[in-house]
């Protein structure tokens, strides 16, 4: 009896490795690259393309501030199978919420456009990592995108080459279409509660003045200062990004007697949401 009942315990431990040995063999034999990316942004420059020859993981969730987010120990493991990690040169690309054993291929796209364009910076130097937000910065990052897909999966070369193509089609529509959006207004100046439009202000010849410094509310001389510039301008309006809620932002609206628009920079759509931007920049010059 007792052998018997030995027999079947062996039986079924070795039908549920048996099992489990199936399943991640599955997985991996899918076809598809595992590439992960730090923002919603480049998920949907990565899918656009790769189309449907890879499975994108993305550390900051949708909803998300790459400011202020601090991963789980579940969402760090799925980085860990990845291929391919293309990061972005942001803060939170740190070793708190990356896995220290991973064994994917980083490719700092940051780094990628810093070989095209110089970098911004904020005050007392500290640099600007809102790269993604210049079109022009972007096609840089499909460029090397492409590249390393393509190097990852070189059997899939015309498929990788041909939705690299198409999408800087579109990233040239967009940017010609934002510049006629902005040619000819005589403002040139608008209002952000957090400075993430330097990129952007830069590709377009705008000029950005933030209420935020250094991470920091702006204090009363700098909110005087902005206040009576808006009202000698005429700026009758201040932009802040949805994933940043300040009362301050809306105190200074108050004061200029104006409103706040609320602008998304961290949208999977990426042309979608820059279009948008551009046409709140352009509604208030």
């Amino acid at each position: 009896m007792k052998k018997r009942l030995f027999g079947l315990v062996v039986l079924m431990i070795m039908m549920i490795l048996f099992l489990s040995a199936c399943g991640e063999k599955t997985d991996e034999d899918s076809g598809k690259l595992k590439v992960a990316v730090t923002i919603e942004v480049q998920k949907g420059l990565v899918e656009a393309v790769a189309g449907d020859l890879a499975e994108v993981t993305t550390l900051v969730p949708k909803g998300g501030s790459p400011e202020t987010f601090e991963a789980s120990p579940q969402e760090i493991e799925k980085f860990r199978n990845a291929d391919i990690f293309f990061a972005m040169d942001l803060p939170v690309e740190n070793s708190k919420n990356l896995p220290s054993d991973g064994e994917f291929r980083t490719v700092n796209l940051g780094e990628a456009v810093r070989e095209v364009y110089e970098d911004l910076n904020f005050d007392k130097d500290e640099r600007d990592h809102h790269t993604w937000l210049s079109p022009k910065r972007v096609m840089v990052m499909v460029e090397k995108i492409a590249e390393v897909l393509i190097a990852e999966d070189p059997d899939n070369e015309e498929v990788y080459l041909t939705n690299k193509t198409d999408y800087l089609m579109k990233l040239d529509e967009l940017d010609k279409e934002i510049s006629a959006m902005l040619e000819g207004k005589a403002q040139r100046t608008f209002l952000i509660f957090h400075p993430a439009l330097g990129y952007f202000a830069d590709d377009y010849d705008l000029e950005m003045l933030a209420l935020e410094e250094e991470g920091k509310e702006a204090d009363p001389k700098r909110i005087g200062e902005l206040v009576d510039f808006a009202k000698s301008k005429g700026i009758k309006a201040v932009l802040t990004t949805e994933e940043i809620s300040s009362k301050q932002v809306k105190a200074f609206a108050e004061e200029i007697d104006g409103k706040v628009i609320v602008v998304k920079v961290l949208g999977i759509d990426y042309i979608g949401s820059i279009k948008n931007v551009a046409r709140e920049i352009a509604g208030i010059l």
